[in-house]
């Protein structure tokens, strides 16, 4: 903790920026640093509440994070799974300043909070910075597209099969990789009920296209999970 404490010591010279804050000048990020302050989570713990008003935009630099909607009855939908170095919040401070979702960290976490008005003050002043924020949020409203698609039109080894790929190629970017969801946030990470997650996953292993153990996964034949998850 001691080492996140120095490198968030001042944004100009701070190795865990964004990519976007790569592309402002040393006098804006100076501003940033006026304007911004870091915030430690443990696991398990919420970092912001959908529904509650948001003053900053919020950027992780250590740790990871899941997002999600809460739904009817309860329910969540895991929509990101978030590494550094990566923002988990911003476009509504452009609507009407409420999260629309939730996001809780998974693992021991570091954010770094900017003054909401000031990075919109870069937005104005800061053409490529403010394509970088777009190009990062047409990113993820096309990778958003796609999960609906995938989530309403495939079966359940389907799904399973992609989300287990997501985490693969998206988040972790290898093949074997702890597997810090439950089988619950598995399931909520595929839009299905634990126990069925839980029954595919035996399924796949049973079939040696996987292999979980000691809380670690390993994909063992990636050509058959991908052929599951395109055929769906």
């Amino acid at each position: 903790m001691a080492e996140d404490l120095l490198l968030h010591r001042n944004c100009v010279d701070c190795e865990l920026k964004c990519d976007i804050f790569k592309l402002l000048t040393r006098e804006e990020l100076e501003l940033v640093n006026e304007n911004r302050s870091v915030t430690h989570y443990k696991q398990g713990e919420i970092i912001f509440k959908q529904g509650a008003p948001n003053t900053h935009v919020i950027f992780l630099t250590s740790g990871i994070v899941k997002v999600y909607v809460e739904g009817y009855d309860s329910k969540e939908l895991i929509l990101a799974i978030t590494k550094p170095t990566q923002f988990i919040s911003g476009p509504e401070l452009y609507v009407n300043n409420i999260y629309p979702y939730s996001a809780a960290a998974l693992a021991e976490t570091t954010t770094c909070y900017v003054n909401g008005e000031v990075f919109k003050q870069l937005v104005r002043q800061n053409v490529q910075f403010a394509e970088g924020f777009l190009k990062e949020f047409s990113r993820r409203s096309l990778n958003t597209i796609h999960n609906f698609v995938s989530l309403t039109q495939k079966k359940m080894p389907g799904r399973i099969a992609g989300g287990l790929l997501y985490l693969a190629n998206s988040v972790f970017k290898l093949n074997e990789f702890e597997l810090i969801l439950s089988k619950q946030e598995l399931g909520e990470l595929t839009a299905m009920s634990k126990e069925s997650a839980q029954r595919i996953l035996k399924d796949l292993q049973d079939e040696g296209i996987i292999q979980i153990k000691n809380n670690y996964l390993e994909i063992k034949d990636l050509e058959r999970l991908e052929k599951i998850c395109e055929c769906g």
